[in-house]
């Protein structure tokens, strides 16, 4: 994936969505449950970001200012299926620096499993840590 235009590589990383992850109902998906992973992304620099995703399985991912597995529609930015090459999602946003959002990686199709790699690309550097769910969070 080349996003040359967006700019360097300002965040990697690689996860699994396995049977023993959260799950929740995904936005765009009916009543089915999915595995997901939620990352909260901090950029240092205001600006332009690109997120892709790498995988061989249908992935689907969303973005959110805050994000509850509850209430999976509450403060959704926006969620893409397929706008990267083959089966990969890609996210577009202007980050403000130092603003938390959530970046959760979800499949298409429910109940399944899948490794997976992320970038994401634009003008600062992008933290990102792994949100753990055992009950509603969200940041404030």
């Amino acid at each position: 994936m080349i996003f040359s235009s967006i700019g360097r590589v300002a965040f990697s990383y690689s996860g699994f969505l396995t049977a023993g992850s959260n799950s929740f109902r995904r936005p765009g998906g009916i009543y089915d449950t999915h595995y997901f992973k939620a990352l909260e992304v901090i950029a240092s620099t205001s600006g332009h970001y690109a997120f892709a995703s790498g995988s061989t399985t249908d992935l689907y991912g969303c973005l959110y200012d805050s994000f509850s597995q509850y209430s999976p529609f509450s403060n959704l930015i926006e969620c893409n299926d397929d706008y990267a090459p083959g089966v990969n999602f890609r996210l577009e946003i202007h980050l403000l620096a130092y603003q938390s959002k959530v970046l959760v990686v979800t499949t298409y199709e429910p109940s399944e499993t899948a490794s997976f790699d992320l970038k994401a690309y634009g003008p600062g550097i992008i933290t990102g840590e792994d949100i753990p769910y055992s009950q509603k969070y969200e940041i404030d």
